[in-house]
């Protein structure tokens, strides 16, 4: 769930979500969009070099063509995985591609606001999921007046989260009272959105804090 108190302009760029669910409950394709990358490996897990078989040498190290060593098969294993450490056969984490430009999203990123619309996005009214009412405008969306918070229709767990914001440029306020607003994960921890600039606040109410729990 996001939230944008008075006038913050906010981009909402992307997530990257790879297992769990939420950050907010929802209905399955919500209309976030993928990062459009055409890499095939891009979020598969690696399989071990196919050179993890080669004979071992007699220090129980794994060789490849021109000698490399690849890995081991004779050190301690780690508790509670069935791997050894620097185990050859362990297949690799997922290749993620990243963006084909500076500041485009990497290849397993769900884009929830594309700076176009907020198809991603609802109103929760009493358990419905109505059309988010915030306005977009060049690539950015703000909060609207008297409308309420947004969420995600999509459900999240562990996850990276990409967030942009801007904060009215007429500074205005002081401690709280400047561009208060925040991005609240699993609809219950909030992660603090104001211009901390120059503005003395509360330690655990300042930009990128969880408010009310830590700095």
């Amino acid at each position: 769930m996001a939230r944008f108190g008075p006038r913050v302009q906010a981009v909402l760029f992307t997530v990257v979500a790879w297992s769990l669910a939420t950050l907010v409950p929802a209905a399955q394709g919500g209309g976030a969009q993928s990062s459009g990358s055409s890499s095939p490996q891009a979020g598969a897990a690696q399989p071990a070099p196919a050179d993890a078989g080669r004979p071992q040498g007699p220090d129980g190290r794994v060789v490849g063509p021109n000698g490399e060593v690849l890995g081991y098969t004779n050190l301690a294993e780690i508790p509670g995985t069935p791997w050894r450490i620097h185990d050859a056969a362990r297949p690799h984490p997922p290749i993620v591609a990243p963006g084909e430009r500076p500041g485009d999203p990497p290849a397993d990123a769900i884009v929830l606001f594309d700076g176009g619309d907020l198809s991603a996005w609802a109103h929760d009214r009493k358990g419905q999921l109505v059309d988010a009412e915030w306005p977009v405008r060049d690539g950015y969306f703000e909060t609207g007046a008297g409308t309420g918070s947004i969420r995600t229709r999509e459900s999240f767990g562990s996850v990276q989260l990409h967030v942009e914001f801007a904060t009215p440029p007429e500074v205005t306020g002081f401690s709280q009272g400047r561009g208060n607003s925040g991005v609240i994960l699993m609809g219950r921890y909030e992660i603090q959105v104001l211009d901390s600039y120059d503005n003395v606040t509360y330690a655990d109410g300042q930009a990128a804090a969880i408010y009310g729990e830590y700095p």
